[in-house]
């Protein structure tokens, strides 16, 4: 989805379509975790594994976060 969207000029009616796309798969995904993972997780794993799941993922948002911000000051 995200290439076909960075190839869309952003003025064309096109590109609100896709936005408008990637919002819904987005929130999608977001309820499902909020809803059935998340809960599922809480009962299968101890309070020590979800803080340390919890600081992994941490850590890679902030890698990605910066990969990100690198990126884009070399284009």
């Amino acid at each position: 989805m995200l290439p076909n969207l960075k190839a869309t000029d952003p003025s064309t009616p096109e590109f609100a379509g896709r936005v408008k796309v990637i919002k819904d798969l987005l929130e999608h995904h977001i309820e499902e975790e909020e809803t059935q993972m998340f809960p599922q997780a809480r009962k299968l794993l101890d309070e020590a594994t979800l803080e340390q799941l919890g600081s992994e993922m941490e850590m890679l948002k902030s890698e990605y976060k910066k990969a990100m911000g690198a990126s884009s000051h070399a284009a």
